[in-house]
């Protein structure tokens, strides 16, 4: 059986009413499923960051929401692999983090 978790604590019980917050704190207090949590999700967003740079070759890449306000857990280590899978490119790359009033901008 796996070890307890805060997280099973909060959203109520639910998985699916956690908040990026509750994930957060309880990384901050060393709970080893948020960690895994937080690998995971960066493990994701790597590989889509990877295709958009081999496919689109952007010059910027904006991020913004919960991951934007929590950089150190996702953003730091984000950087840190695409700069090593991507030494070359990343010289002209920069992953920017805004606080945006309504998503809908990045329609435009």
């Amino acid at each position: 059986m796996g070890e307890a978790s805060i997280l099973s604590e909060e959203g109520g019980g639910n998985p699916n009413n956690l908040t990026a917050e509750e994930v957060r704190s309880a990384v901050r207090a060393g709970d080893k499923l948020a960690k895994t949590i937080v690998t995971e999700t960066v493990d994701l967003l790597i590989v889509a960051i990877a295709n958009l740079i081999s496919i689109v070759d952007p010059e910027r890449i904006i991020i913004t929401g919960d991951l934007a306000e929590y950089g150190d857990l996702f953003l730091d280590p984000i950087r840190m692999r695409i700069q090593s899978k991507f030494p070359a490119a990343t010289r002209k790359f920069h992953c920017l983090t805004l606080r945006w009033m309504h998503p809908s901008w990045a329609l435009w």
